[in-house]
Formats: C-alpha cells, sequence, structure tokens
C-alpha cells in the first residue's frame, strides 16, 4: 500500500510539473508582439567656446596671453609660484585640465605640466581660442575643464612689418616695457612670420605684510 501511495504521488509530481510548463509556454506565446520600426533622433549640442580677436588685444592693450583671457567670462588668472606665474582658471580647473595649443600643437613645461602665460605676447596672434567644459576630443587627453588655443596670424602681402611697444609706471617705482615687432611674406603657396617680443621689468611687489627672506630687504622680489 506504501509503494503504491508513493507511485501515485511521483504521478501526480509529474503531471502537475507538466501542466505548469505547458502554461508558461502558453502564456508568453501570447504576450509576443511585434513592437515595429523605432526612430531615435538626437541633436548635437554645441560647446561654450569663446575667441578674443587680435583686434580686442589692440583695443585693451593687453601685453600678454594672460591679461588677455581676463577679458573672457567664466576665466579667472592669479599668480602663484616663487616666480610669480600666471595661473588660469576655467570653471575652477587649472592648467592641468586645461591644455594649452598653439596653432593645435599642445606647450608645456615637462617637469610639472604647467605653462607661464604672461611670457606669451600678443604681437602675433590672430586670435585666441577657449573652449569651456567639455572640448572636443582632437585636443586629447586632459581636458576636462576645456582646452585654449592661440592662433597665429597669417601675412597677406608679399611684405609685411609691423610693431607696437608700451611702457608702464607706478608710484613704487615698478617701471617696465614691452615691445614687439613682426616681419611676414607670402609668396604663393606658402607664407613665413617672425615675431621678435621683449617685455621687461624691474621686480614684482609683494604684499606689504610679507617676510622678507634672507636676500630681500623689502617688498620687492626682483628679478635676477
Amino acid at each position: 500500500m506504501k509503494n503504491k501511495y508513493i507511485i501515485s504521488l511521483i504521478s501526480t509530481i509529474c503531471l502537475s510539473t507538466s501542466l505548469f510548463a505547458q502554461l508558461s509556454v502558453d502564456t508568453t506565446t501570447l504576450k509576443t508582439f511585434e513592437l515595429g520600426e523605432v526612430i531615435v533622433v538626437s541633436s548635437s549640442i554645441p560647446n561654450s567656446t569663446s575667441e578674443i580677436k587680435s583686434q580686442d588685444l589692440e583695443k585693451f592693450q593687453k601685453a600678454s596671453i594672460s591679461s588677455s583671457l581676463n577679458l573672457l567670462p567664466g576665466v579667472s588668472v592669479s599668480q602663484v609660484g616663487g616666480r610669480n606665474e600666471a595661473m588660469v582658471y576655467i570653471r575652477g580647473y587649472d592648467l592641468r585640465q586645461v591644455p594649452v595649443f598653439i596653432d593645435g600643437m599642445p606647450v608645456y613645461v615637462p617637469y610639472d605640466g604647467y605653462i607661464d602665460l604672461a611670457r606669451l605676447q600678443p604681437g602675433n596672434i590672430s586670435k585666441i581660442s577657449v573652449s569651456k567644459g567639455f572640448s572636443s576630443m582632437l585636443y586629447g587627453a586632459n581636458s576636462m575643464g576645456g582646452a585654449i588655443n592661440i592662433v597665429s596670424a597669417k601675412p597677406v602681402s608679399k611684405l609685411e612689418i609691423n610693431g607696437n611697444t608700451g611702457g608702464y609706471f607706478s608710484s613704487k617705482g615698478m617701471n617696465g616695457y614691452n615691445t614687439s615687432l613682426n616681419v611676414g611674406t607670402k609668396q604663393g603657396k606658402w607664407y613665413a612670420l617672425a615675431n621678435l617680443s621683449l617685455l621687461n621689468r624691474d621686480f614684482t611687489s609683494l604684499a606689504s605684510g610679507f617676510d622678507t627672506l634672507r636676500n630681500e630687504k623689502d617688498y620687492k622680489r626682483r628679478h635676477h
């Protein structure tokens, strides 16, 4: 009697499993349908790019690339380090996340990855293009904050000669001058441009409460 009960129980379980499997197949078959054609349309989002033309540099009498970048919103410039280097910040990112290019070629100091933009003069600059935030992948890595591309001017005639000079003075004696000379030529399919720039300043003025070092007698940090 016990064996008959076990056989009957096994048969019931097998029958229930078969019915459940058949029910599952039928349910899946009933839910099958054709979705049809789906069209997804998207549009490219332009990045935030600003430009400083050569006319702007002349209008505001900017003596360096770093001071020129102060004309743009979202860009700040400060003087840092023992050499009073110009550090540019775009939306909180410094020059390690905002690479600098000259005609598409990256420029930086291999020692620390920075570049002192105050040393670059705008004498032969056509424009400065600044991309903020997301930038083109053509700029490569380390461009989370954007990119700065300095575009050189191109001569349009057989012989071009131009230059400028200026000076600045202060009551504390922080005097200096800057001068620039450009010579260019365009001959058919090729052109050439030479630039000579000079920037001279006696010293860098420090805060009045600055603690002088051993070789410093006052608030003037002189260039030796």
